[in-house]
């Protein structure tokens, strides 16, 4: 279509960010690429006359965009190369956040040591006693030591924190001390108001329909119901639940068409919008993406009173450059790329539009129009931000084009009618009609989201090249001038149905055939099972969150997108954070545990309940009979008893021609020894699991059987005689100790 045809500001503004982008990455052969990309331009004006003059200029803004990139994160970005051992800093406090086991601190720096260009945001925990001497805007001196974000202890924290601007964590050493009472922030102001707004939403309807509302009109997301953010995952439209500028465009249509009714003129309607845009990003704490649609909305309207004209393309680019020259740390901000590339999808589908149909006075006529263009704005968003699901998120909804026509219109006028409801609620029943509205987006979510193979993994090398190659070849169909725009978009959507396709039959085609693996390591031990059609995950661990995401990675790893049956072995307090994590980014339809036994595992499985209630996920107990995975069956010998006794557990699964069995060390003691060797005799495969490392006393095995065994060995306190293994390896038994990730799969059935 040659979006860059006569728009020069769109084209240099799209170079720079490239440049600074792609430098940012870190990536070393991506920075060979673009300093490469330099000399190759000035060897093209040499070679080739024309256009010398827009090459030249791509040149030298490319160059400069990759110098400021190296500035800001090389030289300036990370603290702890800086600053080394423990420092004297000033700072502001931005914001305090009471999280499960302290609180986290975000500073906003002024002095580090007494040198220069020393204004960074860190991070910093402390506990109750500590944070409780001071307030949001207060000025702070402390004593401390900068580390990376990589110190935080949890996976992600870089990525995680990253994009919100944090540069380093601060480690607390000595005493606080308050320099300057300071006002709260007006962020802080918004979010009391934010969350009063999403209270009265509930007075005014209900639990389900007030925190829907909160989420979509100011994206108050904590209260909302996780079960309909794993359907939205599920079908493809989990930016409606973002706030973005999906919701600002929606309310500033809603209020333009208002004030329109009124028979406000064109140019006061405009900057009140403006206005309210402002006052808009304020309230919803400057979201990156509400950002990126409020300048783009701003620069438009701007375009509107000095020109009468709009530019969609020049409007989106310049809003998107804004916001990384003003915060370049948004450049690891997925969120505002997934925003701008959708968009740039959907407006594209705009401009087809404006230069290619005239207006149609039939009626029937224009629908058609209208529903195909709705379909190719869908389409072109999704494909967009095709390569965005392969390389981050390992799977995408095939009804995302569909969930997106079918929900926006219901989303669009669900916040109309909220709106409506916050401010007259009171005086007019309005609920009669949000209610039941939101219900329908609750019910039809999840209806959509229970249809088999709807989220496909892009894990499979023929899907993931398809997903980069769709937007590549779609982005190349925006920038490239094309004489036949109908045909070019004609293959686009082949090219879509074809990716589809793949998918579908790589998916299928993989999951049809049986898996028996177990993944072995020092965060977790858990077996995937996949059998006629049903799948689990039989869990036995600490359950904590390095557990939670081992485990997510090992279902990744194995290319589900979605699991029947999910076993844990034994009651622990970190179950229920466990399961939030696993269920957010996993569709799981049972639960199983032991039936709880005293008041500890009642407690626990109350907590347990109010996790899987918002995921919609059941929970089953091993009495129900319902233990077998296809022809594999499961059976738990032995579950310790929470808070009466360290941590044992021991499991079984089997066919009618295989064992395996899965022992914590704890089962090795002198109570279950004789039980315990009697099992592991007759299994052909065992493993010795790490976790119940409390026993430290050496316990050497001593056994004899006529299986060639597979054995895994994971406690430390664990050893075979010299000569029982002398005679277990002539028998052809395979051991591993404390196996590496390389061979952690190696308990596969044979």
């Amino acid at each position: 279509m040659g979006i860059f045809d006569k728009r020069p500001l769109a084209f240099i503004l799209s170079v720079m960010l490239f440049g600074f982008v792609a430098f940012a990455s870190g990536e070393v052969w991506i920075r060979i690429a673009c300093v490469c990309l330099i000399p190759l331009l000035l060897l093209i004006i040499i070679l080739i006359p024309s256009g010398r003059r827009a090459l030249g200029l791509s040149s030298l803004l490319l160059l400069i965009a990759i110098l400021l990139s190296f500035v800001y994160f090389d030289l300036w970005f990370e603290p702890e190369a800086r600053f080394e051992g423990a420092v004297t800093a000033t700072a502001k406090v931005r914001s305090i956040k009471q999280t499960e086991n302290s609180n986290e601190i975000i500073l906003d720096t002024s002095s580090i040591g007494g040198k220069a260009f020393t204004k960074y945001k860190l991070i910093s925990y402390l506990n109750d006693n500590t944070a409780s001497g001071f307030y949001e805007g207060d000025i702070i001196k402390i004593d401390c030591e900068i580390r990376n974000l990589d110190s935080l202890g949890f996976d992600n924290a870089e990525s995680y924190y990253k994009p919100q601007g944090i540069s380093g964590y601060a480690e607390i050493i000595g005493d606080i001390t308050v320099i300057k009472d300071g006002t709260p922030p007006l962020s802080s102001h918004f979010s009391f108001l934010r969350e009063y707004l999403r209270r009265r939403a509930v007075m005014t309807s209900d639990d389900r329909t007030g925190n829907l509302t909160g989420a979509l009109l100011f994206g108050e997301r904590d209260m909302l119901d996780n079960g309909l953010r794993a359907d939205f995952k599920a079908i493809g439209i989990s930016h409606i639940l973002a706030l973005s500028g999906l919701h600002l465009s929606i309310l500033a249509l809603g209020i333009g068409k208002l004030l329109s009714l009124l028979k406000v003129s064109k140019k006061p309607r405009t900057v009140f919008i403006i206005l309210f845009t402002l006052i808009y990003m304020a309230f919803t704490g400057f979201s990156s993406s509400v950002v990126r649609a409020g300048i783009m909305l701003i620069i438009s309207s701007l375009l509107f009173l000095l020109s009468r004209s709009h530019d969609s393309i020049t409007s989106l680019i310049s809003a998107v450059f804004i916001i990384v020259f003003i915060t370049p740390y948004s450049a690891f901000d997925l969120s505002l790329w997934l925003s701008a590339f959708a968009t740039l999808g959907v407006v594209s589908v705009g401009e087809y539009k404006e230069r290619n149909n005239g207006k149609k006075k039939n009626i029937f006529l224009i629908m058609i129009d209208w529903f195909k263009l709705s379909i190719l704005s869908s389409l072109f968003a999704v494909m967009a931000t095709f390569a965005f699901s392969a390389i981050v998120f390992g799977g995408y909804s095939v009804l995302s084009p569909i969930s997106t026509m079918i929900f926006s219109p219901l989303v669009d006028l669900f916040m109309y009618l909220s709106t409506f409801q916050l401010i007259l609620g009171g005086f007019i029943p309005i609920k009669i009609f949000t209610i039941p509205l939101s219900e329908l987006i609750y019910n039809l979510s999840e209806l959509l989201s229970g249809l088999d193979n709807v989220y496909l993994s892009t894990s499979f090398p023929s899907v993931y090249i398809s997903a980069i190659g769709c937007t590549v070849f779609f982005l190349a169909f925006l920038i490239i001038k094309v004489k036949h725009k109908k045909s070019a978009v004609t293959i686009l959507t082949l090219v879509y149905l074809s990716f589809l396709g793949i998918s579908y039959i790589e998916n299928i085609s993989y999951c049809s055939v049986e898996q028996f693996e177990h993944i072995s390591n020092n965060e977790c031990s858990d077996i995937i099972i996949n059998a006629d059609s049903e799948r689990a995950v039989i869990s036995s661990s600490s359950y904590d969150k390095d557990q939670a995401y081992a485990t997510l990675e090992s279902i990744h790893k194995m290319k589900y997108a979605d699991i029947d049956k999910y076993f844990l072995t034994h009651y622990n307090f970190n179950i229920p954070e466990n399961l939030d994590i696993v269920l957010s980014r996993i569709d799981i339809d049972s639960i199983f545990l032991p039936s709880p036994r005293n008041e500890k595992e009642d407690l626990i499985l109350t907590r347990i309940r109010k996790v899987t209630d918002q995921f919609g996920c059941d929970i089953q107990f091993y009495d129900t009979g319902n233990l077998s995975v296809g022809e594999y069956r499961f059976e738990l010998v032995y579950s310790g008893i929470y808070g009466t006794e360290p941590v044992r557990a021991a499991y079984t699964v089997y066919t009618d021609s295989y064992r395996f069995t899965y022992l914590s060390s704890g089962m090795l003691c002198a109570d279950y020894y004789n039980d315990t060797m009697d099992l592991i005799r007759k299994s052909d495969s065992v493993v010795f699991g790490w976790h119940g490392s409390k026993y430290k006393d050496k316990i050497f095995l001593d056994y004899s059987t006529d299986k060639k065994q597979i054995i895994i060995l994971n406690s430390d306190n664990l050893f075979f005689t010299q000569n029982n293994l002398k005679e277990k390896e002539e028998n052809g038994c395979e051991i591993y100790s404390h196996p590496s990730d390389n061979v952690s799969n190696c308990m596969i059935r044979r």
